[in-house]
């Protein structure tokens, strides 16, 4: 398991990167990640326990591997090497950096089938609707803030909506 709080953990991928760690101190955030914090942020606190662990367990920590962690038998679940992680790949950051990476790997399946159980058993029926138009929202806010980031950093859409840098 990990040794050090998780954000301590996360701040070893830009250290890797050879980033200064101080531009990390006083974040001016976008209006559209703003927005994200916001709705996140009122969910959580005003929608209900349920809204609030389907959007922190499965939204915000969900992983794209949680069907094989749900579905073992269904879906064939082999981790990558983290010597083919994306950082490691494209930006040559040294897999001692990939800490969180690690200690997510070590708890992944137990935690993921955690969260789909508390959602998937304890939501009632007259619920349900409530957090899945939750989740829906989240995505909204999300895909907004994903692309405001993606333009500051000089990418937009091309033809087909395929990602292409606008500047370079």
């Amino acid at each position: 398991m990990a040794e050090r709080p998780h954000p301590e953990l996360f701040l070893e991928y830009p250290r890797g990167l050879g980033m200064n760690l101080h531009r990390f101190e006083n974040v001016k955030l976008l209006p559209a990640a703003k927005a994200y914090r916001g709705f996140l942020d009122g969910a959580i606190q005003r929608r209900g326990w349920d809204v609030a662990a389907a959007l922190v367990t499965l939204f915000i920590e969900g992983t794209k591997d949680d069907r094989a962690a749900v579905e073992p038998a269904r879906v064939k679940n082999r981790l990558s090497s983290l010597n083919e992680h994306p950082l490691v790949l494209h930006y040559d950051l040294p897999v001692e950096h990939l800490a969180l990476t690690k200690a997510h790997r070590q708890v992944e399946r137990d935690h993921r089938l955690a969260a789909w159980s508390a959602i998937l058993d304890h939501v009632t029926a007259k619920r349900r609707n409530i957090v899945v138009a939750s989740m829906r929202r989240a995505l909204a806010y999300w895909l907004a803030y994903r692309d405001q980031v993606a333009a500051a950093c000089g990418i937009e859409r091309g033809p087909g909506g395929r990602p292409r840098l606008a500047r370079w």
